[in-house]
């Protein structure tokens, strides 16, 4: 579950495994988000504002997308995706626990539960794989919010249910 900073999109699984936009503040869907990959179940969701909406989803099965939410000629925005992220690793199919943008959104992490995936984005290429920092990850399903950068964008800091927390400086 994830709300655009600009509160017009929210995003969400729901029993069924559907993957829903909301358009806000009425709460009435408007388009279900499609995965290609067939990921399952949105497990995290984050957005930015720079440049426009853009949002990035992870799913049970392992699967990332990144895109944006489309103004439309009628109706609220919604969101289409651009990119669907490979699996750096052999690890085929891990869930995603949590994902987030930088504060200028140039780069974007990933949460498995044994690695921290880093990204960086650019309007004109697809994501590019900048690191993979095994050891970061935390299989913890209950807390949110568990991985996030910093104000200045350089570092980023990941914690999980073992109480540990992780830092990568200088990124």
């Amino acid at each position: 579950l994830s709300l655009s900073a600009d509160g017009r999109v929210l995003v969400a699984s729901d029993d069924a495994n559907r993957n829903l936009a909301f358009g806000m503040p009425d709460g009435n869907p408007y388009a279900h988000v499609d995965f290609p990959r067939g990921g399952g179940s949105m497990t995290a969701a984050a957005f930015s504002l720079v440049g426009g909406i853009h949002v990035l989803c992870g799913y049970e099965r392992g699967g990332v997308g990144l895109g944006e939410v489309v103004e439309q000629s009628y109706g609220p925005p919604r969101p289409q995706f651009t990119h669907t992220l490979p699996h750096s690793t052999a690890v085929v199919g891990e869930r995603v626990y949590d994902v987030a943008f930088s504060p200028n959104a140039d780069l974007f992490a990933v949460r498995y539960h044994s690695r921290v995936e880093l990204w960086r984005r650019s309007a004109s290429t697809p994501p590019s794989l900048v690191e993979s920092y095994e050891g970061m990850g935390s299989a913890d399903v209950v807390a949110r919010k568990t991985l996030i950068f910093a104000a200045d964008g350089k570092s980023m800091i990941t914690a999980g249910y073992q109480g540990i927390y992780r830092c990568v400086i200088d990124l």
